[in-house]
């Protein structure tokens, strides 16, 4: 029985041998010569502007306004920032954030107070 079936085996391992050098070869060199594309920048740009309305967001604010004001954009860019009313420490929040930004794309809006 065993002379007739190593030459089977023999071939059927020569032949997954084959099967994965070709993958390996085909797929994982495209790996290894992968040169990555620069991004196309966009020719004329249009600037942005983002505006954030905030009622008693203290917390929120400190969290997100940072990450908003390093964002990439190759076009001007701005943020407003409203306080509606707040009740908390927001308007402080705004304030030492536009006095701490880098940025001269941050600008602070406040709401005139409602008559109840």
């Amino acid at each position: 029985m065993f002379p007739t079936t190593a030459p089977f085996i023999l071939v059927l391992s020569l032949l997954v041998t084959l099967v994965l050098l070709f993958y390996y070869l085909y797929f994982f060199a495209r790996l290894a010569f992968f040169k990555n594309k620069p991004e196309s920048i966009l020719p004329g740009l249009s600037p942005l502007s983002t505006i954030v309305c905030a009622k008693n967001e203290q917390y929120n604010l400190e969290k997100n306004i940072p990450e908003l004001l390093q964002q990439q954009y190759d076009a001007p860019y701005e943020l407003l920032l409203v306080n509606d009313n707040s009740e908390d420490d927001t308007r402080h929040v705004m304030q030492w954030m536009s006095r701490s930004s880098q940025s001269s794309g941050l600008l602070i809006l406040k709401e005139r107070q409602r008559k109840v």
